[in-house]
């Protein structure tokens, strides 16, 4: 198994909500388009869907935080100038 492959989808599934969208609606299709094994293709078949959707929602959140302006925040505090 090939763990960069999976890891790339499963980065792209956190990331990307229309990607997500069509997993979700045909995860069988989605998971043939990329470069994976029998066995990767059957571990992205049995994902945790709510636990991947909670998770998304997580970094969404966390990734808006920092668009923000928590980042720009963050470094006046520390070089208040």
């Amino acid at each position: 198994m090939s763990s960069e492959n999976v890891e790339t989808l499963m980065a792209r599934l956190l990331v990307d909500a229309k990607f997500r969208a069509a997993f979700l609606r045909d995860p069988t299709r989605i998971a043939e388009l990329d470069a994976l094994t029998a066995a990767e293709r059957a571990a992205m078949l049995a994902i945790d869907v709510p636990g991947l959707c909670m998770a998304a929602r997580s970094i969404a959140a966390k990734r808006g935080r920092w668009r923000g302006g928590l980042w720009r925040r963050m470094i006046a505090r520390i070089r208040p100038d």
